[in-house]
């Protein structure tokens, strides 16, 4: 017997032909006539197991590729090291993937006994290691029928990873090595978290009716999992989980990993409230015809027939057809009615940001309203290869399933998007500021024929450089910029009229913006806001002199308030000579939502470049707390003026939509206008 990688096949009579043969003559390649022994019948094959090494796990050979062993199917138990040995029939080397089956006796090396059972796979081309990186490669190979080099090609892309996916990246101690080990690990860890929350589901029902079955919550972990996975690694890239898991399984590490893990599984959607409604739209194969028009609903507020807003993507029949490169388009809308009066644009959080421009490669463009968007056909697996957005303010991939909700009560189902994903709770009640007293009422209505539920997942993969052109930056004169203790010199600028109003003074470069911007502070004494409550002593000022990468937290900023500061924290830096910044974290006064006692937390650097007619001040090594943000701070100098711009993180997000017919039956039912694609 040999020992060899299921990839390899040994075939003696193939090398040795003339051995092989039934010749009548002399000596021959043995000598003497003697008979050759016998080809091997089968090979022993080593497969190496590992988040850390594990050991006691059970690998076998999935000859019927169901995910579970069978008999007949060659399996062994791995060693300290992680190793098991297969033997396997030559016949069948190469021909199947690989299971481990890690349960509660398995032991990881790094981080000890495991607490919940896992499976890992590894593809049949590929078997010397399987990891929860191998598994992220089967999955794809198995669901979108790609081969195992372009699956890992594109796995690894996706995931910004520099470490090849079929690799044993427990051997690369290098950074890019640690931060595979990071992302492997959340993987198990979320994958552990979603088996224990889920599983108590089986034996319940779906939205359809049918029976959950353990193999169906098995499915959706794996699925979200292989979702989020670029989340993941962005998260293990991050320079908290990088601290702690210098050592992969120090106590600092598993809590890091813990909490990061439930982060990343609270935002995907995958709950036990949602599972009734994921389940159901994985089993119904996606409508991908083209040719006809249709529209999704992605988010619907509403107060009464004069208040409401909502976000609808929509495609015309001949918008639907796929073009000779297999692409087709779609317009996207944000459409509100306020105290009855109306408007629509195509991107942006609201019509005051209608105008954003960003660089799409070659120009500063906006996003017009009624432009089209090009994506790839969507496949029959609800697969969207490509999607252009708005001339490449984001280039993404998606995947939808869907469930048909036809004579279904429109109030049922509205509850049920309400519970698919954490931001949705709001998804048919009021828009923000809304004061009336109405309410949305489904009464007893149910949806018609063709209605249908969606779910779907797009992970953006490129984003550009935009700007607010509502925002030109203003600044304070060079003596209030300049700061001053005005504790015993009231006189000072700092405690001039102009300090107590907005800055009024444009900034027309970005030298002019880095000359201003010194991080020096306004420190005042004792004063009071609301209802007499008492600033610390110093106060300090700082929005004077630095600039906002920022604002973490949503604690709300009062006018009578019990407390100095919100509890919210701003993310500010400052120019410190050269190239150099220097990162802040700052309090947030109630009030006027002031920046106060700023404290450094890092330093950084910046660079300025040239694009089409604008130049763009970017900065780098922004501090841990900034990866919360779902952007990058930049600078855009633009037409004589400087804006704030940004430039969107990659990120994978989740929406739960309806289609044409169920987006309409809830328009009739509330008295907002029905939408014609």
């Amino acid at each position: 017997m040999k020992t060899v990688a299921l990839s390899s096949i040994s075939m003696a009579c193939a090398i040795l032909v003339a051995a092989c043969g039934g010749g009548s003559g002399g000596g021959g390649f043995f000598g003497g006539g003697t008979t050759p022994p016998p080809a091997a019948a089968s090979s022993k094959v080593d497969v190496k197991v590992v988040d850390g090494a594990i050991s006691n796990a059970s690998v076998f050979l999935d000859l019927n590729e169901n995910g579970a062993l069978d008999s007949g199917e060659p399996t062994a138990k791995t060693n300290a090291s992680g190793v098991a040995t297969l033997e396997v029939p030559n016949d069948s080397v190469g021909k199947a993937p690989v299971v481990a089956l890690v349960g509660t006796d398995a032991v990881d090396a790094d981080t000890g006994p495991v607490p919940v059972a896992f499976k890992l796979t590894a593809p049949k081309d590929s078997t010397g290691v399987v990891s929860p990186l191998t598994t992220i490669v089967q999955h794809m190979v198995k669901e979108n029928g790609m081969t195992t080099a372009d699956a890992a090609a594109a796995a690894q892309a996706q995931a910004g990873l520099n470490v090849s996916m079929l690799s044993d990246f427990t051997a690369n101690s290098s950074a890019d090595g640690k931060v595979a080990a990071s992302a492997a690990r959340l993987f198990v860890v979320s994958v552990q978290q979603y088996t224990s929350t889920l599983s108590p589901a089986a034996g319940s029902t779906d939205l359809s009716g049918a029976v959950i079955t353990q193999a169906d919550i098995d499915r959706m972990i794996l699925a979200k999992a292989v979702e989020t996975f670029p989340v993941m690694v962005e998260v293990a890239k991050s320079p908290e989980v990088q601290a702690a898991c210098a050592t992969l399984g120090a106590d600092a590490c598993k809590t890091e990993v813990t909490a990061r893990a439930s982060e990343v599984n609270a935002a995907s959607g995958l709950t036990a409230a949602s599972l009734p409604l994921v389940v159901a739209a994985a089993r119904t194969p996606v409508d991908n015809a083209t040719g006809v028009g249709g529209a999704t609903l992605a988010f619907l507020n509403f107060g009464d027939a004069s208040n409401w807003y909502y976000r609808v993507f929509m495609a015309s029949a001949a918008e639907n057809t796929a073009d000779a490169n297999g692409n087709t388009r779609y317009r996207g809308y944000s459409r509100a009615m306020t105290n009855g009066s109306f408007v629509e644009w195509a991107t942006g959080g609201s019509y005051a940001r209608r105008g954003d421009r960003h660089w799409n490669g070659s120009a500063w463009v906006t996003c017009e309203l009624g432009q089209q968007n090009v994506q790839s056909k969507r496949e029959s697996n609800g697969n969207v290869a490509a999607n252009n957005y708005c001339d490449g303010l984001e280039l993404s991939s998606s995947t939808r399933s869907e469930v048909d909700v036809s004579s279904k009560k429109i109030a049922d189902i509205v509850a049920v998007i309400q519970a698919s994903l954490p931001n949705y709770s709001s998804w048919g009640m009021p828009p923000a500021g809304y004061t009336g007293g109405g309410t949305a009422n489904y009464g007893a209505a149910i949806f018609p024929a063709g209605s249908k539920l969606l779910s779907q997942s797009t992970t953006v993969s490129q984003t550009a450089f935009a700007f607010d052109v509502t925002s030109p930056l203003r600044s304070y004169n060079d003596a209030i910029a300049a700061g001053a203790d005005t504790r015993g010199n009231p006189g000072t600028a700092c405690s001039s009229p102009e300090a107590n109003a907005a800055p009024t003074i444009p900034v027309t470069t970005l030298e002019g913006m880095i000359a201003k911007y010194k991080g020096t502070p306004c420190i005042f004494g004792t004063h009071f806001i609301g209802n007499g409550i008492a600033s610390p002593n110093p106060s300090e000022w700082w929005g004077n002199s630095t600039l906002s990468v920022g604002l973490l937290g949503t604690a709300p900023v009062l006018a009578d308030p019990t407390t100095f500061m919100t509890g919210n924290t701003y993310v500010r830096f400052a120019f410190s000579g050269g190239n150099a910044i220097n990162y802040y974290s700052c309090q947030q006064q109630h009030v006027n939502r002031s920046e106060r006692n700023c404290v450094q937390i890092g330093t950084g650097t910046y660079s300025i470049q040239t694009l089409g007619d604008s130049r763009v001040l970017t900065i780098a090594n922004p501090p841990a707390v900034a990866s919360q943000l779902d952007y990058e701070r930049i600078f855009v100098e633009n037409g004589g003026q400087v804006f704030h711009g940004y430039k969107s993180k990659m990120r994978t997000t989740y929406s739960t939509r309806l289609n044409l017919p169920a987006t309409n039956a809830v328009f009739t039912q509330l008295g907002i206008p029905t939408i014609t694609p």
